[in-house]
């Protein structure tokens, strides 16, 4: 149940981000392209360390580029992405019982 949860979850913010983008282009006639780095900003997350890394600037470099996609590339891909791991921890503790 936790992970429909999860998937109901994720899914309804992706729409709410689609339905706003194109209420947006239906309105201004253009597309706004939200950056996944939007939500970190949102929720107040400092990113610092990734603009100005002291080692691992090819990693840094990485996540600036992911963090540079559209949200609505980006939230599916980590709804996938994380909906994939719940589900494997749920099916490697329920295989211990």
């Amino acid at each position: 149940m936790g992970t429909r949860y999860l998937d109901w979850l994720i899914n309804i913010r992706w729409a709410n981000n689609i339905f706003w983008q194109v209420y947006k282009w239906l309105k201004l006639g253009y597309w706004i392209s939200m950056p996944l780095v939007k939500a970190f900003d949102y929720f107040g997350i400092d990113l610092t360390p990734l603009y100005y890394p002291t080692d691992w600037h090819g990693v840094a470099k990485v996540t600036r580029w992911f963090l540079s996609w559209p949200l609505s590339i980006s939230l599916p891909i980590i709804a996938f992405i994380l909906t994939w791991i719940v589900k494997a921890i749920v099916q490697f503790d329920s295989s211990k019982e």
